[in-house]
């Protein structure tokens, strides 16, 4: 049977709860998409509110224990114990005012992971 428009299928779980934070020159969010049985999918955001060009430009936040970063998309991800990173694609510059939301990535969890203590530089 197929679901109704905007539910996940039986045994999956769709959430949304976005978490921001600012650093020095940027803000980023990070956001829980959808989770299914061991896995998960994100997205996050990041956002230049310096004035001046954002060069290697990174989004981190903290993982609960067990999660990992699989996966990611307009972006390398990296993970060192509880900490997530995805880093910008090489040579990619974030102007001025300027944001890039299409970033996702993937990953292995028990349960929908919380993304905590989220930086950007």
């Amino acid at each position: 049977m197929k679901p109704a428009p905007g539910t996940a299928p039986a045994g999956y779980v769709r959430h949304s709860s976005a978490a921001a934070a600012s650093a020095a020159g940027c803000t980023a969010t990070v956001t829980h998409v959808e989770s299914w049985p061991g896995g998960y999918r994100g997205a996050a955001t990041i956002s230049n509110v310096s004035g001046r060009p954002m060069r290697d430009w990174y989004i981190q936040w903290l993982l609960p224990q067990g999660a990992k970063l699989t996966q990611a998309w307009n972006g390398t991800p990296m993970q060192s114990g509880p900490i997530a990173m995805i880093h910008a694609p090489e040579g990619a510059v974030l102007s001025p005012g300027a944001t890039v939301s299409e970033v996702g990535f993937v990953g292995s969890a028990a349960a929908p992971p919380a993304f905590t203590e989220i930086t950007c530089g």
